[in-house]
């Protein structure tokens, strides 16, 4: 009798678990490469029939200007691209062109910084053009409470992202 009782509870819970309501976003990878062991990709989201071109660059070190720390591996930071394609390789087009500025130059854009998928609230992200030993970088730094977040991302990866994003409006070219 007890099997039974048992065998009727694991079933009444499994029945109200397909009965909630979950709704999961459409999520579309673009393009993606690996930088340091992390995966950074460009990707489209559907939400509520719009779609949103997002960036993600990965997660961030914890410090200040000299040490940052890799203590975090969940958060990650979104750049929003805007909710069509051409719109998401022209902003794709304005971080490879902070390349052409000179080092140092700095400028200020939007982002998420969340786990999983942006669902955040969109913040002020510096952009900083350096340049690390050989390589010209993007330095992305979220400053909050005194403390930086930053990462930073080679050209060479700025670029295969964007490449990625044209070779895909090329083979859809309706969206």
């Amino acid at each position: 009798m007890r099997k039974v009782f048992v065998s009727l509870f694991f079933v009444a819970l499994t029945v109200t678990a397909f009965g909630q309501k979950y709704e999961m976003t459409d999520y579309k990878p673009i393009s993606n490469i690996e930088h340091n062991g992390v995966q950074l990709e460009v990707f489209a989201m559907n939400n509520g029939g719009v779609e949103d071109y997002f960036v993600c660059l990965g997660n961030l070190g914890v410090g200040d200007d000299v040490i940052q720390l890799n203590i975090d591996p969940v958060s990650k930071l979104f750049i929003p691209l805007g909710n069509d394609l051409d719109g998401a390789i022209e902003k794709m087009t304005a971080l490879q062109n902070i390349f052409k500025e000179d080092l140092g130059y700095t400028t200020t854009i939007d982002g998420i910084l969340c786990p999983i998928l942006p669902n955040g609230e969109i913040e002020p992200i510096e952009v900083i053009h350096k340049k690390v030993i050989l390589t010209k970088n993007l330095e992305f730094v979220v400053t909050r409470n005194g403390y930086m977040r930053s990462t930073y991302i080679p050209r060479s990866t700025i670029n295969s992202l964007a490449g990625g994003l044209k070779f895909y409006k090329k083979l859809h070219p309706a969206r």
